[in-house]
């Protein structure tokens, strides 16, 4: 996210890209330490 900070900035300003930064790390010490993975669920209508 570094090399994109102004970026993030200027589409959403600094409050909300700090709030992204602070989630993003985080989000990756989790996965390093294998307290967080990721979960998919697929679901389908049926009808009749």
């Amino acid at each position: 996210m570094a090399e994109n900070w102004s970026e993030a900035v200027r589409l959403v300003g600094v409050e909300q890209a700090r709030i992204w930064r602070l989630y993003m790390a985080g989000a990756a010490l989790a996965f390093a330490e294998n307290r967080m993975g990721v979960d998919q669920i697929q679901a389908q209508k049926t009808t009749g």
